[in-house]
């Protein structure tokens, strides 16, 4: 699943905003009718206007369901971090080594070809691999800058780690995995 896409339902379950998630490609022709940009994820509202990218479909949320002003900010500053940080580091994960891109296509087209046959599926992830191959450069992730996106994900996880007010629950403090 693409990090936008895991980025906004995240966010919409933990507000318990009631929603209908739709698959994309189960739902093409509407999503082609809503979307400006294909890569992005879409939301759209009971009133029928579509918003595309993270940010503005949290800021829309964040008025319709306000919370503590405080945590409008925390959520807005999680959220920047997440877009411009840790993007790269997923990117990283998933199409850094030969192993990581071979699972990650099959993954993609799978979600995508929820009935494709295993040749199906392979042919897809070849196309998916293809694609995302250079992107890697495109997000601002290469060797150079690797020590210091994956040592600021581990500052902010050790620094998670020991505030459990920012974890969602007790349970997941208390298992040593931070959950902001």
């Amino acid at each position: 699943m693409l990090p936008y896409l895991v980025n906004i339902r995240s966010y919409i379950r933990y507000k318990k905003i009631p929603h209908h998630w739709l698959q994309r490609f189960q739902n093409e022709e509407e999503f082609n009718r809503l979307a400006r940009r294909r890569l992005m994820p879409l939301a759209v509202t009971p009133e029928g206007e579509s918003l595309q990218d993270t940010a503005p479909v949290i800021e829309l949320m964040e008025q319709v369901h306000p919370d503590d002003p405080t945590l409008v900010f925390l959520s807005a500053l999680i959220e920047e971090y997440g877009d411009e940080w840790v993007a790269k580091l997923m990117f990283r994960h998933r199409w850094l080594s030969k192993a990581d891109r071979s699972a990650t296509s099959h993954i993609l087209a799978r979600e995508i070809l929820l009935d494709g046959d295993r040749d199906e599926v392979d042919g897809l992830a070849e196309k998916v691999l293809a694609r995302m191959k250079g992107r890697l450069e495109l997000v601002g992730y290469n060797e150079i800058v690797s020590p210091l996106i994956t040592g600021y994900f581990e500052r902010l996880k050790k620094w998670a780690s020991i505030r459990i007010y920012l974890t969602s629950t007790a349970a997941a403090y208390q298992s040593g995995i931070p959950t902001v």
